[in-house]
């Protein structure tokens, strides 16, 4: 005998649920997004007892993090507008394209005519947007000066070893 679907779907939602109470705070972290991410309505109980409950600011900032996006679809107007407003607080990348379709969508959906909504959105972007360019300067910068370093050992390395100053060779024993 198989299960019928109501069964199938609510078993699903207890194991999507499981990692929300896990001892390590990494599975928590994963687990709240996965669940903010599926923009399932009946998800946000269990993001709100966690978040209720949780102690690890990390943790804490994850869970509100998932609560805000499932907010996006879920969520009443004024859940919508502090969503999106916590979000680009958040500079919530996760969150960056969803807010971005709402706002090119915004004839088909809840922010039609609402400029406050509007507005929120937009700021919301351009934060996130913001921290997403200020994240890739440095880490560019970063990885710039890790490949320098890298090179300049090399050229170290072989100027010790040329012949002729042509080639590099290394003796390896």
């Amino acid at each position: 005998m198989r299960p019928s679907r109501k069964l199938r779907k609510k078993l699903q939602q207890i194991i999507d649920t499981v990692d929300v109470s896990s001892k390590d705070p990494s599975v928590r972290i994963d687990a709240a997004l996965k669940l903010g991410l599926s923009n399932k309505a009946e998800y946000v109980p269990a993001l709100r007892a966690g978040l209720s409950k949780e102690n690890d600011l990390k943790v804490k900032k994850a869970f509100e993090e998932a609560l805000a996006i499932s907010f996006l679809v879920n969520g009443s107007d004024e859940e919508l507008l502090q969503s999106i407003s916590r979000l680009g607080e958040l500079q919530s990348i996760y969150a960056r394209d969803r807010i971005a379709d709402l706002l090119t969508k915004s004839d088909e959906n809840r922010l039609k005519g609402n400029t406050e909504l509007i507005e929120a959105a937009h700021e919301a972007v351009k934060l996130i947007d913001y921290h997403q360019e200020f994240v890739d300067f440095w880490g560019n910068l970063f990885r710039g000066f890790s490949l320098g370093s890298v090179l300049l050992i090399v050229i170290w390395e072989c100027s010790t070893n040329c012949v002729n100053g042509l080639f590099c060779y290394r003796e390896i024993r």
